[in-house]
């Protein structure tokens, strides 16, 4: 392993086994999608398994913009939209893996290490794209014939199912992102093995990612990022974990 990356298994406390085996594969699973309108994907779900990476920036520095809504909430805010999205990454089915990207060792385990069996990757480069790219290289490396994601770590309402959908879809293109609810943000880059995942996040990445990928379909979870207060106040509308909900319960009464 090469000095100064730190990769080791944070393990939880229920039957559920982070590094899954190809699922078998059913007649009706390797049907087209034609007929019933929208993209043909002619590629069978969990025919990709997927590397899935989750970018987490250490605290305090980490979703500064929540900081003067959340005040001394603002740490338990950003912990608990991570574990939830961690959750929800981990019970989908078409991850093979979840891996945490973290800037600094010392963040990189999440608050809660009972709720969530993740990988962790510490980054050397500097900056989110370039740290991104050293995990997918890594990933690339260590699991060839597996396909890698990035899914931001703020999306609170996320469902398994979301995300198996996602990924689903994303099967049956070079490379695949979900666009944000404002519709110029990323909430999830994919590309299959053999395809160079080229990460481009920051302002206006939709735009960027949609020049190299197609759209695939989000639902309400996987689309909702949180940058703001006011973006966790249009989340309450969908079903929150259970964690970012019990904080929004003190924010918000």
């Amino acid at each position: 392993m090469a000095s100064g990356i730190l990769l080791w298994l944070v393990m939880f406390m229920t039957s559920h086994n982070n590094e899954r085996a190809p699922a078998a594969q059913s007649p009706r699973a390797a049907e087209s999608s034609a007929g019933r309108g929208g993209p043909r994907h002619r590629v069978p779900f969990q025919a990709v398994r997927w590397s899935v990476l989750v970018p987490l920036k250490s605290l305090p520095d980490a979703k500064s913009r929540l900081r003067d809504g959340a005040g001394e909430q603002h740490g338990a805010l950003v912990a608990a939209m991570r574990e939830d999205t961690l959750a929800a990454a981990c019970a989908a089915s078409a991850p093979a893996r979840v891996i945490i990207v973290a800037d600094r060792p010392t963040d990189a385990r999440p608050e809660d290490a009972q709720t969530t069996a993740a990988l962790v990757f510490v980054q050397r480069a500097a900056g989110l794209n370039a740290g991104l790219a050293e995990a997918a290289e890594f990933a690339a490396t260590r699991w060839p014939a597996d396909g890698i994601a990035v899914l931001v770590g703020d999306l609170p309402a996320l469902t398994a199912a979301e995300l198996d959908a996602a990924l689903r879809a994303a099967s049956g293109a070079p490379r695949g992102f979900a666009r944000d609810t404002g519709g110029t943000g990323t909430t999830l880059l994919a590309a299959v093995p053999g395809t160079a995942l080229a990460p481009a996040f920051g302002p206006g990445s939709a735009a960027r990612h949609q020049a190299g990928a197609i759209e695939l379909p989000a639902g309400p979870g996987l689309r909702h990022d949180v940058d703001t207060l006011g973006d966790l106040r249009a989340a309450l509308a969908l079903r929150l974990g259970p964690r970012t909900h019990a904080i929004a319960d003190r924010l918000f009464g």
